[in-house]
């Protein structure tokens, strides 16, 4: 399977695809001007300590002040007495006192950034953590065997530091962990020191842009190569890699062509899939995938699936495997976290039920960011959360439309006809007498729908003295009109 990494940037925006054969399997992207948070480091300023929310407001400098939740850890917090060291925020912290914290959710609506204690720094094979001694390895590294290789790897570092080793460490030689290491360490002596004389609130550590921090995380033997179209990244991005990766350095390549790199790729036109309501499977079936405020529903259907000498059960199974496939896919290139439910095809048999979710189960596997099937309801419905640490690749890409306010769909020139007739005739009752003028305008729509309503027109005319003039008007959206009533002078 060819696995390819490519890179389009520019001023506006960066943009990095993850290929498997060709096909988007992730997608990031990152555009000048938008404040990325999660991950930053602050020296910040307690001004709130409110054990009825359970929570700690912190100032950090930004617009909003960000939040702790009562059972972090009040090691961060500066000139804390040894005697309190190891108890939580909740229990120690006052108005005034000074804490290092870090971003670990960016400010959604009205709330602002939830930040955490737990200050962990990732390097390319391990995480440092300042303020632990845990060592371990993650949980997605399942060859016991490579566990225990990497496990008495990371115990022989003397520093008085805890340490996670990240997937990206598999097959690495106890030399580049080692270097890893120091790097990272060296990092937190330099941060801290900064952090020292540093007047809060202040920004202490940010993250690294979106190219570094794709490579940092994805970019390991299992990636043929990785493409840029960026001469300036291109050389900053290679003297990085040697740097942490050495034998990866020369599978990085500079894309310099007249025809742009995702044209010449086909991504455009993938890019574009992404935000479909509909997402099509392999055998006929599809996927509907709509988000709201507070959850994102995922319905499957088998649509123009060919069940040639299948049962409904067969059926059923294939479709829901494809989908489950399919799901994991899509959350990743969607960036959909929050609680997500997932309609599947109705089967009786269990065994199929539980393919199924092994199969999304396999899917979610891959996914940088953490993710928990709850349950399976009563009706058949799949409960999942995924992690969420900023807002999705839609919101981020779209804004609401003036037109429906969100909501998809606007009224019927019927249902704004009916609406604008009620209030005319609302309007004409005050003043019988005296002879009147309707303007209305509206959408062409709405206007085309006025004029077949003959029998209306007329009866608002001879009951109400008024005749109607009606203004198609291109600015005014579909569900909407003005509606303006003038007296018209009598001749003398």
């Amino acid at each position: 399977m060819a696995r390819e990494i490519l890179a389009s940037l520019d001023e506006q925006e960066k943009r990095i695809v993850i290929l498997d054969n060709g096909r988007i399997e992730d997608y990031f992207f990152e555009r000048a001007g938008q404040q990325h948070l999660v991950n930053n480091i602050y020296k910040g300023i307690v001004e709130d300590v409110t054990p009825a929310l359970g929570a700690v407001f912190v100032n950090i400098g930004l617009e909003r002040k960000g939040f702790l939740y009562m059972d972090e850890p009040a090691d961060t917090i500066f000139g804390l007495s040894q005697k309190k060291k190891g108890q939580t925020i909740g229990e120690v912290a006052e108005k005034g006192n000074v804490v290092l914290v870090q971003v670990s959710k960016e400010p959604f609506g009205s709330k602002g950034a939830r930040l955490t204690t737990n200050i962990t720094i990732p390097g390319k094979h391990i995480v440092i953590m300042p303020y632990s001694q845990v060592r371990g390895v993650s949980k997605k590294i399942v060859d016991e065997k490579e566990r225990k290789r990497l496990k008495e790897i990371i115990h022989s570092i003397k520093a008085p530091y805890g340490f996670i080793v990240r997937t990206a460490a598999i097959g690495a030689s106890k030399r580049d962990i080692e270097k890893d290491a120091n790097n990272l360490i060296k990092q937190w002596k330099s941060l801290y020191r900064k952090a020292v004389r540093t007047n809060p609130p202040a920004l202490i550590f940010e993250e690294q842009d979106i190219i570094f921090k794709v490579v940092r995380d994805y970019f390991d033997e299992s990636v043929d190569r990785l493409v840029i179209d960026n001469r300036r990244e291109f050389l900053r991005l290679r003297s990085f890699i040697k740097a942490v990766s050495p034998r990866l350095a020369e599978r990085v390549e500079l894309y310099n062509a007249n025809v742009p790199l995702f044209e010449l790729r086909g991504i455009e036109q993938q890019i574009e899939e992404i935000y479909n309501t509909m997402v099509a499977l392999p055998g006929g079936g599809y996927l509907i995938i709509e988000e709201t405020e507070a959850l994102t529903v995922i319905d499957v259907n088998s649509g123009k699936f060919k069940a040639v000498k299948r049962n409904q059960e067969e059926m059923a199974f294939i479709v829901n495997c494809e989908a489950a496939q399919e799901i994991g896919r899509q959350l990743r290139l969607r960036d959909i976290g929050g609680i997500i439910v997932i309609d599947f095809i109705d089967m009786k048999v269990q065994a199929h039920k539980n393919e199924v979710l092994s199969v999304l189960k396999t899917a979610l596997a891959r996914d940088k960011a953490k993710s928990e099937i709850i349950s399976v309801s009563p009706l058949g419905l799949v409960e999942m959360t995924r992690e969420r640490t900023e807002r999705t690749s839609e919101a981020r890409t779209f804004s609401t439309c003036p037109c429906c306010s969100g909501r998809g769909k606007i009224m019927s020139p019927q249902t704004v006809a009916i609406g604008l007739f009620r209030k005319l005739r609302y309007m004409l009752r005050q003043d019988r007498r005296r002879k009147k003028r309707a303007i209305v305008k509206a959408h062409k729509q709405v206007i085309e729908y006025l004029k077949t309503q003959r029998n209306i027109l007329l009866d608002i005319s001879k009951k109400y003295n008024t005749e109607c003039q009606f203004i198609t008007d291109k600015e005014i959206s579909p569900d909407q009109y003005n509606l303006e009533v003038i007296n018209i002078a009598r001749r003398r």
